[in-house]
């Protein structure tokens, strides 16, 4: 058969409504569409509206895999190291061990193997995430010259883009003319986020609530093929959230005035924009344990401040570590950080939408990974930390040329599209469907007229 797009789904009520419109909206389109699920209550939901594929058909979760076998497996797929390509779920609050991860691993890349032979694909639609399978389609689409569109986010709110690849979106520095109608947006967009100061992600509620369960519990009856979530692990979980909290009332410290510091945003920890985009960087603690020993002027204390996302996602032991280093001050994730950004001196990051918040408010930001807004002259790049004390000195007196801020926003808000992820409204879905149907269909220049 052939498709025009095929969508991985996986069990979760909302993308399952989400998906399902889309595939519809594809379908009215004209496009042919197939959809990949890993539960069978998923498959009979969407096989009325796609060709449906189980995943999981023919997988023995009981056989174990040799060495020899997996050491085929990564030189097949120039893998490296099939723990690395792994990890990144592992670290999910319902990652499975490493040999269900293996198993599974080389079950999926078999299966898709046979599926692209069998099929003519000419995209697969994701959502941004670090799950294996996703992983692994991704990784075969690439091999097979098959395009992946993964819906990702950008700072501008109610708008998405599709990216080509897991490490997100990437805007080359470019040439490209910009008209006057797009710096005046710019330009306002600029003065609008300075004005609200709002965070992009709200504060994260512990997860008691009916909607949580309610999404537990489906995730439970949809993954009976594997069981990564049980109901202990869900309530062992939940748990450490509350003593987390509780815990943070005692390690977080307020803001001192006067005080001259360096502001590092703290991602999630099995957060993609790490264990996938910058994985030499998971383990935080030890970055944040060498900028305040290496990469501190005197008298500049390094202010932390945990995702306000994901408040209650770090592990007190890391929390407290990073609290017990010298020069540290680990501050509370609801402090806005609109605030935290306009009295530091500079900031450090991975890649986190923090440095871009910096940008806006013309601070310079010292990267250590690759954020969308890297190499656009509007960062203090760091390629290797060798490199950290000459950086810091540029930061210090660095500031992002405003005009080539403004040329930016106004290129990077060409790439996005209106639409909110997983949003199931027929109104939403529709947006999403455009966006995918304009990157199937060749596009005509642009002529827009130099600013």
């Amino acid at each position: 058969m052939k498709y025009d797009f095929v969508i991985p789904v996986f069990a979760d009520t909302i993308e399952v409504d989400f998906f399902r419109g889309l595939s519809l909206e594809l379908k009215r389109a004209g496009f042919s569409v197939a959809c990949l699920v890993t539960g069978r209550g998923v498959a009979s939901r969407l096989q009325e509206v796609s060709d449906t594929y189980f995943l999981y058909d023919g997988y023995d979760a009981k056989r174990p895999r040799s060495p020899e076998e997996l050491w085929n497996l990564e030189r097949k797929h120039r893998l490296g190291s099939l723990r690395g390509f792994a990890y990144p779920e592992r670290t999910y609050d319902w990652g499975g061990d490493y040999e269900t991860l293996f198993r599974r691993a080389a079950h999926a890349f078999e299966y898709m193997e046979r599926f692209v032979s069998a099929h003519s694909v000419g995209w697969f639609v994701h959502n941004v995430g670090a799950e294996l399978l996703r992983r692994v389609i991704s990784r075969v689409a690439n091999e097979q010259g098959i395009g992946n569109a993964v819906f990702d986010f950008v700072p501008f709110r109610g708008r998405m883009t599709i990216a080509s690849s897991e490490l997100g979106p990437t805007l080359p520095p470019t040439t490209e003319t910009v008209a006057s109608a797009e710096l005046e947006f710019a330009s306002a967009f600029l003065e609008r986020m300075l004005r609200e100061r709002r965070p992009f992600v709200a504060a994260s509620p512990l997860g008691f609530g009916l909607a949580n369960l309610k999404g537990a519990l489906t995730a439970i009856t949809n993954t009976q093929e594997h069981p990564d979530v049980r109901i202990g692990r869900l309530v062992e979980e939940r748990a450490r959230r509350v003593v987390r909290r509780v815990a943070g009332h005692f390690l977080y410290e307020p803001m001192r005035a006067n005080e001259k510091y360096v502001f590092f945003p703290l991602h999630l920890g099995n957060d993609s924009a790490v264990t996938v985009r910058a994985p030499q960087f998971t383990r935080q603690e030890t970055l944040v344990e060498y900028i305040a020993q290496r990469g501190l002027p005197a008298g500049v204390k390094l202010y932390v401040k945990p995702h306000i996302g994901a408040r209650d996602s770090f592990a007190v032991d890391m929390l407290r570590r990073i609290r017990s280093l010298e020069n540290v001050r680990l501050i509370a994730p609801e402090t806005n950080p609109h605030d935290v950004i306009a009295g530091s001196l500079f900031c450090v990051v991975i890649n986190s939408t923090a440095g871009f918040e910096a940008i806006l408010h013309g601070k310079a930001v010292l990267t250590v990974g690759s954020p969308f807004y890297v190499g656009h002259g509007l960062t203090v790049d760091v390629p290797n930390l060798m490199r950290l004390p000459e950086k810091i000195e540029e930061a210090l007196t660095f500031v992002p040329p405003r005009p080539r801020l403004l040329r930016f926003i106004a290129q990077y808000y060409r790439k996005t599209f209106e639409g909110t992820y997983p949003d199931p409204t027929a109104e939403n879905v529709a947006r999403f469907a455009q966006a995918l149907g304009e990157l199937a269909r060749p596009q005509p220049a642009r002529s827009d007229r130099s600013a």
